[in-house]
């Protein structure tokens, strides 16, 4: 081995200096034992120290470990100011490279204007140790990043002593944007605190304790608060009334929960001396961090609009009070009042319209006026409305309708402040009655002209077939005369007496009516209606049917006015069954027949005339004995008659009733009470 020929390398020249093999053994013996002994004192330190450096080599490929995977940037420098750490966190935030770093000062990481300040804080630390009041506690100061930028960070400086040997690790957080953050979250109060003040209402923040954070302009002079008073945080619960504290309290803590809180009213009371007053409160939580740290109201002072509302309450119930009497008013007017835009479109109309128009009154607005009055002669120019909105003036006009009826048409203009005319109100009335009237009394001056003459005609054909008749019965009294002759006379005679008895009712019905009733049998006043209508009637081949009872109590009227109903009753029996049956048939026929009834309240006649004529239509019938409503055609009939007749018949205390089925039949019965004890004396 190497060893051992060193050793026998060494003993040839030992014993050749020193004189002798032996002792050259014993040197040697007793260098080895010495080197035995050297290596046994030393190799425990030698394994000591070979531990320490292995675990000086952990310690620190652990810390190189950690501060590679640190976020952190870390930077550390020895006592000469050159930088021995940057770690990759370093080389990411200020853009240097390890190797650039290493062994340089920190004057490439910091700003112009601090690097002079830097180096003499530097120097001053490791030369006196002054300084050391800035380790543990985190600085902000800008830094310069390798591009230029110019960075806000957080710098953490620890120190690290190894002997007389020191070294500063400085840890660096980018805080840029966190700075950034607050200054625009200060901005944004800022705007927000001015903002608040410029607002009409009381904008306030409180916390979980319901202390009072921030308050407005107006919150503050609503409250009567000084900056001073604002700095006690004072509680909002206590402005609030008596009545209100536990509701508002309830109300705090739904907030705090998380609640939205909208158009609460509570009553305040600033002060004693002062009234109280009403606000309406909405409120919200403020969110830190997912956690609710107070809430945010507006509360606005509604005092003086409640009063406002109150009072317009108070107008429109008058308002609406007015206008229903107004309304009310219009309404009960009977003739039609009419709203028109300049296209002749309904704006509103009153009830008497719709009544008049058999419309509803909610279907009228909107409608033109020529769909509401079908047929109307005042058309185009004539138009007393279209006149009105050309003129500006107040017109009218008479016009009619398709249905027969008269209307007197006024038009009033409506104008604007500027003069304009924006709508025509009209006001029209039925005249139909008025004209008929007019028409019955100029008809009523012709028949009175008529029945003058008829009476005068009447004289003078009695007085000459009076003498016909005497001297017809003169000659049938000669017994020269043969049978056959006779018989001639007698006929001669008998037509003479009918003759005789129409003109006699003919004297009666134009003779003046007198007003008192007196006791008179049905009998003979249908008698005397069928004497001056039998002729007519078998003219036109009705098939008439009389069953009257000749032994009929009697009952108190007017002679004359039941005569005028019965004309009537057989006028309209005759026209309804020549309607139908315009020649004879066997259908044609007209029955009156009598009826007497024993009732509780008194015993009553009845007479029944019954026609097999086109009947009244189902509509029509609850109509028909209203005045001038007529089923007939234009100019056939007034619609006065059964109207005046029901009027007769109620005059005497009895009914007038009518049934009717269209195109099969019309039955219409009197019904008179009979005439008592003391009525025939």
């Amino acid at each position: 081995m190497l060893v051992w020929t060193y050793q026998e390398d060494s003993s040839e020249l030992l014993a050749a200096g020193l004189g002798g093999t032996e002792q050259i053994r014993f040197y040697v013996i007793l260098f080895l034992a010495l080197q035995s002994l050297i290596i046994l004192f030393l190799l425990p330190h030698v394994r000591w120290q070979k531990q320490a450096q292995r675990a000086l080599r952990s310690s620190e490929e652990r810390f190189k470990a950690a501060a590679s995977a640190i976020s952190d940037a870390l930077v550390a420098i020895n006592d000469q100011g050159l930088v021995v750490l940057f770690n990759p966190a370093a080389e990411r935030l200020f853009g240097h490279s390890r190797q650039q770093m290493l062994g340089q000062t920190l004057d490439a990481l910091l700003p112009m204007r601090y690097r002079e300040r830097h180096r003499q804080a530097l120097t001053d630390y490791f030369s006196s140790g002054s300084g050391s009041r800035v380790f543990g506690s985190p600085l902000e100061l800008p830094a310069l990043c390798a591009d230029g930028r110019e960075i806000i960070v957080e710098l953490s400086l620890s120190l690290l002593s190894e002997g007389d040997s020191r070294t500063v690790l400085a840890s660096f957080r980018d805080i840029s944007r966190r700075k950034a953050d607050e200054e625009a979250l200060r901005q944004s109060e800022e705007r927000f605190r001015e903002l608040a003040d410029l607002l009409p209402q009381s904008v306030f923040e409180a916390d979980q304790q319901g202390r009072v954070t921030f308050a407005n302009r107006m919150a503050l002079q609503f409250a009567g608060w000084s900056d001073e008073d604002l700095a006690r945080q004072p509680s909002v619960i206590d402005l609030l009334g008596p009545e209100d504290r536990q509701r508002a309290a309830a109300n705090f803590q739904r907030v705090l929960a998380g609640e939205l809180l909208l158009n609460e009213e509570y009553s305040l009371q600033v002060s004693a001396e002062s009234s109280p007053v009403t606000v309406v409160v909405a409120a919200a939580p403020i969110v830190r961090q997912e956690q609710v740290v107070g809430l945010r109201g507006i509360a606005v002072d509604v005092t003086e609009r409640l009063a406002v509302e109150r009072i317009a309450r108070e107008n429109t119930e008058k308002f609406k009070r007015l206008y229903q009497e107004y309304q009310a008013l219009l309404d009960h007017i009977p003739d039609a009042i009419t709203l028109y835009t300049p296209e002749l479109t309904v704006v509103r109309s009153n009830r008497g319209a719709a009544r008049l128009l058999e419309l509803p009154v909610t279907e009228l607005p909107g409608t033109h006026c020529s769909a509401l009055w079908a047929g109307c002669s005042a058309a185009g120019d004539h138009c007393p409305v279209e006149r009105c909105f050309r003129s500006g003036q107040v017109e009218q006009a008479f016009t009619k309708t398709d249905d027969g009826r008269s209307w007197h048409v006024r038009a009033f203009p409506v104008c604007n402040k500027e003069g304009e005319r924006i709508n025509v109100i009209s006001l029209a009335s039925d005249v139909t009655r008025q004209r008929q009237l007019e028409q019955e009394a100029s008809r009523a001056n012709h028949l009175a002209s008529l029945g003058e003459l008829a009476a005068g005609v009447a004289h003078e054909i009695n007085n000459p077939i009076n003498g016909i008749i005497n001297y017809a019965q003169i000659l049938a009294d000669d017994g020269q005369i043969g049978e056959d002759n006779r018989e001639v006379l007698r006929g001669i005679t008998e037509e003479g007496e009918r003759i005789a008895n129409i003109v006699y009712n003919l004297l009666s019905f134009a003779r003046d009516r007198q007003e008192t009733k007196t006791p008179v049998n049905l009998g003979e006043v249908l008698t005397a209606a069928l004497n001056l209508t039998e002729s007519q009637l078998r003219k036109d081949m009705i098939l008439l049917d009389v069953n009257v009872d000749p032994g009929l109590p009697l009952v108190n009227a007017h002679f004359q006015q039941l005569q005028q109903v019965m004309l009537n009753l057989i006028s309209n029996a005759r026209y309804a069954l020549n309607q139908r049956y315009p020649e004879g048939h066997v259908g044609k026929t007209f029955a009156i027949r009598s009826e007497f009834a024993q009732e509780a309240g008194g015993d009553r006649i009845r007479l029944v005339f019954h026609d097999g004529g086109t009947g009244i239509p189902a509509h029509q019938l609850p109509k028909i004995l209203d005045p001038f409503y007529t089923t007939k055609p234009s100019g056939a009939g007034t619609g006065l008659g059964l109207s005046i007749s029901h009027g007769i018949i109620e005059d005497h205390g009895g009914r007038l009733d009518i049934e009717s089925a269209e195109n099969r039949f019309t039955k219409v019965t009197i019904e008179l009470p009979t005439a008592k004890g003391s009525d025939l004396l």
